[in-house]
């Protein structure tokens, strides 16, 4: 599989899967984005972490009863703790982005519900990780950035990379195959979402 086989895999499996199901995948992975905005939120003092967090942890009920969130006003909320990556110095500004970039898309499909939202959900998190592998590795003293296809297949290959891999397609999998959406099914898919560690190392970004 390569990051473009990856991609068309998400989009034809969120195509088999109801909108709670797109909802609970969108917001399992904002959980995982989680860390990402408190490194950021930390490190330049600015945004307001608890607003993402109370989000992810107010979702999941709203999934299970199927009742919708005030989405228009989360949207606005979302927009005010959005980061312009000129007005920040740290690499940590850019996962904050990201981050935001994950919960926007999970907004925008629970308003409109268009699954390319979805997709685009699921990519937020894998750019997140592709960053991450750019910096841990220091790819840019070992591979021309010209070089695409080796720059690509170096990051597909990292374990971070792999392992996210894995969290999406065992997330995806696992939606498809549950009948009900109801507490139980959704505390396995948190287990299964936190089964293979952190998304990136947050000690690394600074």
């Amino acid at each position: 599989m390569s990051m473009n086989n990856l991609t068309t895999t998400v989009r034809q499996k969120v195509l088999n899967l109801n909108r709670k199901k797109l909802s609970l995948f969108c917001n399992l992975n904002c959980e995982k984005m989680l860390p990402c905005y408190r490194v950021f939120s930390e490190t330049e003092q600015w945004g307001n972490f608890a607003f993402f967090n109370s989000l992810v942890q107010s979702q999941y009920p709203a999934i299970i009863g199927g009742n919708a969130l005030d989405y228009n006003q989360l949207e606005s909320e979302l927009q005010e703790n959005f980061p312009h990556l000129e007005e920040f110095s740290s690499e940590a500004a850019s996962y904050g982005l990201d981050a935001c970039v994950a919960f926007d898309e999970m907004i925008s499909f629970l308003l409109s519900d268009d699954a390319e939202h979805v997709v685009n959900n699921s990519q937020a998190c894998i750019d997140t990780v592709d960053m991450f592998v750019q910096l841990k590795e220091n790819v840019e003293g070992k591979i021309e950035y010209s070089n695409i296809p080796a720059l690509e297949a170096f990051i597909f290959e990292d374990e971070y990379m792999q392992r996210e891999i894995k969290r999406q397609l065992d997330i995806l999998t696992a939606l498809e195959n549950t009948t009900v959406i109801d507490e139980q099914s959704v505390e396995k898919l948190r287990v299964i979402n936190e089964s293979l560690g952190p998304l990136v190392d947050v000690n690394l970004i600074d």
